[in-house]
């Protein structure tokens, strides 16, 4: 293949500015490094349920809360392994990410149950290794 000069340029540029949002996200404070690492959580999810779909077709078929519910259950567990700096009026996000991750991931079977009428337990095993 033949090098391209501005396909080059252009790739370089996205690169300084990718690498250069990541440093700031990293090493500004806490809460940048939070909202990068949550941004990352997202995208990661939403690929990885587009991957899952494309090998298992049955699991493009799950309820949006399941869908959603199990992408805001990680995020929550996320807040499980934070620290005792991420503190919103009191309240410290590790405190609540204890709780939270449990309560989605029985909320978004509820859903399954009462939108799908079944559970699919291949579609759940899915979606909690995932979390893993």
């Amino acid at each position: 293949m033949a090098f391209n000069m501005a396909v080059f340029k252009k790739r370089t540029i996205t690169a300084i500015v990718f690498a250069a949002i990541m440093l700031i996200g990293l090493l500004w404070n806490h809460w940048s490094f939070f909202i990068l690492f949550s941004i990352i959580h997202f995208g990661c999810w939403i690929e990885y349920q587009k991957l899952i779909a494309l090998i298992d077709p049955k699991y493009g078929e799950i309820s949006t809360p399941h869908k959603y519910g199990i992408m805001i259950a990680g995020w929550t567990l996320m807040w499980f392994f934070t620290n005792d700096a991420f503190n919103i009026s009191g309240f410290t996000l590790h405190s609540i990410g204890w709780w939270w991750p449990i309560v989605l991931a029985g909320l978004f079977l509820l859903a399954d149950l009462l939108l799908l009428k079944k559970l699919n337990v291949k579609n759940i095993a899915y979606s909690l290794a995932g979390l893993f």
